[in-house]
């Protein structure tokens, strides 16, 4: 991936700014001026891209303040191997949850545990061949009401019953589950063979922590040297573009995945697509370009800079 990266910006002859962090932007006359840790740029067209996964999250569990292990988000977590012969905690049931029990069951840690809030949806990889990823693009043109029993009879055949491994039926359909609340399934080939196989221990949530461990929402306790929190990112966009109107009550940017806010101010990549990110990307990057390219060469707005950021 990141050969790919550095291969595309050679390509494109794009200019990257690296270690440039944008502070605010708003608005300056005809242009957009961006506050940034190298400076002030000020450009006709700006595009947001920062994604759903900006800012990493960690709840306010009470007690954290008291723990004396080690707290690692899974944004920050490189690879399982500081954390062999030791007992972890995982907390979250999404697919960073899901690969991040995986290679500490398979690099040697101690205990594992997976702590899930909200039972997943678990999707193999791959079904006869194709990647699950293209059953749900199929799928998205027909109602939730229509699709999702389907799915939840493939998900029985798949898994059987996993209730007794701890993972209970979601409370919605997969494709309800996605509109509603923004979960993606759980990619859960290796998972459930780890479950199955003893080497993770599904338990209920994350109620408290103390000292030595984490107190669990059914009373249970883990007496954990480690908490790895797969708990999700934000978009943390208020700080950089709160008041501007383009945010709404839930603070997610208006538009959708990819469109032109306005004036300019062009976003890609927020909200989930039933595509998966990436390849909904690819497919919107091109028509949005040409949306950018138009706006450029009609708007007759000079700037002190001027260039697309």
């Amino acid at each position: 991936m990141v050969r790919y990266f550095d291969n595309y910006v050679q390509r494109q002859n794009i200019a990257l700014k690296l270690g440039c962090e944008v502070i605010g932007i708003d608005r300056a006359g005809d242009c957009w001026r961006l506050e940034t840790s190298s400076g002030e740029i000020r450009t006709r067209a700006v595009v947001l891209a920062t994604g759903n996964y900006r800012t990493p999250t960690v709840p306010s569990w009470p007690g954290l303040s008291r723990f004396t292990g080690d707290i690692v988000h899974s944004g920050n977590f490189t690879n399982a191997w500081p954390f062999r012969g030791r007992d972890v905690l995982v907390v979250g049931a999404g697919n960073s949850a899901a690969d991040i029990a995986v290679q500490l069951a398979n690099s040697g840690a101690g205990r594992i545990w997976l702590a899930v809030r909200t039972p997943p949806h678990l999707v193999r990889r791959a079904v006869a061949g194709f990647p699950s990823d293209i059953f749900l693009e199929l799928f998205a043109w027909a109602p939730a009401s229509a699709v999702d029993p389907i799915i939840e009879l493939s998900e029985r055949a798949m898994w059987g019953d996993l209730s007794a491994y701890g993972f209970h039926r979601p409370p919605a359909g997969l494709k309800a589950t996605v509109e509603q609340t923004g979960r993606i399934p759980t990619l859960a080939d290796e998972l459930i063979h780890a479950v199955r196989t003893d080497r993770v221990e599904v338990v209920a949530a994350v109620k408290a922590v103390d000292s030595d461990g984490v107190i669990l929402a059914d009373g249970n306790r883990i007496p954990t040297s480690v908490i790895i929190a797969a708990t999700g990112f934000s978009m943390d966009l208020d700080s950089m573009v709160g008041d501007l109107g383009v945010l709404d009550e839930r603070g997610k940017l208006r538009g959708g995945f990819a469109s032109h806010i306005g004036d300019g101010m062009f976003a890609i990549g927020y909200g989930i697509p039933p595509n998966g990110p990436l390849r909904a990307i690819r497919l919107a990057a091109t028509p949005l370009a040409r949306e950018i390219a138009a706006y450029l060469a009609t708007a007759r707005t000079a700037c002190d800079v001027d260039h697309l950021l």
